[in-house]
């Protein structure tokens, strides 16, 4: 009986091997493209149209709204833009921002008085007879950690805040002895007056159109007011003992300013008053009408 013995060669094999070191990648830091703790919402990567703050910049792995440039951007969905240009987003829960500041007021109103995106407070002190009160304006620091207050002069009355004129600051309107004043908010916190006067309209009034004409533009405030006014001026058809007279006319002075061909009715669009040219110190009255030459 024959036995078959398998004999097996090995050959040997070399492999040659190189080795490489990969960097280490560091834990909870801005930077690993992982996002890991509650201080990061991204780490490099962001949607279209929406950036992730890089390291070592403000808001480092956040998604933000604005930068240092100026540059916008949008948030991705969920998030919500907030006035220190980060996007968050919304917990439907409230929680204390900042720290507590003791405000002497019996009342609170919220504007954007300085334009900085960021609501400053209007806090309102305990009121007179007159339903007037002391007023003072909270601008806070970007933590809200610190306020500081800007006390309004004098008494106003039933103050609203609102963005009444076509600058992207929110003003203060209030009642005044003489009528109406606004005090519009600036970039340096400080707060530019307006004033208009109260007026009752003629009787004999059939057709009128209000304007409100500064005629001191470049000259400061007049008649001792503290604030530029102004001046309500009439455009108004009146029935006379000759018919129908079409007047200008400042209306809380009862001054005529002139005699227009044609009452408001008649106007083609709108007219336009004020200091037209810096050369003539008085205001020009411009008017276009649909059936006159």
């Amino acid at each position: 009986m024959r036995t078959r013995t398998w004999l097996w060669l090995s050959a040997p094999l070399l492999l040659s091997l190189s080795c490489t070191t990969l960097p280490e990648i560091p834990a909870a830091a801005c930077g690993n493209k992982l996002v890991e703790t509650e201080r990061e919402d991204c780490d490099g990567d962001a949607p279209a149209s929406s950036r992730c703050a890089a390291p070592g910049e403000a808001h480092a792995c956040r998604y933000v709204c604005a930068d240092a440039t100026g540059a916008s951007y949008t948030c991705p969905t969920g998030y919500r833009c907030g006035g220190d240009g980060v996007c968050r987003q919304p917990t439907g829960v409230f929680q204390q921002a900042g720290r507590s500041i003791e405000v002497g007021a019996t009342e609170l109103q919220s504007g954007d008085f300085d334009d900085n995106k960021q609501a400053e407070v209007l806090a309102l002190g305990t009121k007179d007879i007159l339903e007037r009160a002391p007023t003072q304006v909270l601008f806070f620091s970007e933590d809200l950690e610190r306020a500081t207050a800007q006390p309004i002069p004098g008494l106003l009355g039933a103050p609203v805040v609102g963005r009444f004129t076509n600058s992207p600051y929110d003003g203060l309107a209030f009642g005044s002895l003489p009528g109406m004043a606004m005090l519009i908010g600036r970039r340096d916190r400080q707060f530019f007056p307006r004033s208009y006067p109260t007026f009752e309209t003629p009787p004999d009034v059939t057709d009128a159109r209000i304007y409100f004409v500064d005629f001191f533009a470049n000259q400061g405030p007049v008649s001792g007011s503290p604030f530029p006014t102004d001046f309500p001026v009439l455009y108004s058809t009146l029935k006379g003992p000759q018919g129908e007279l079409h007047e200008l006319f400042i209306a809380d002075l009862n001054e005529r300013v002139a005699q227009m061909p044609a009452g408001p009715s008649e106007l083609q669009g709108d007219l336009v008053m004020g200091i037209l040219n810096e050369q003539l110190p008085c205001p020009t009255a411009v008017a276009g009408y649909k059936n006159i030459d």
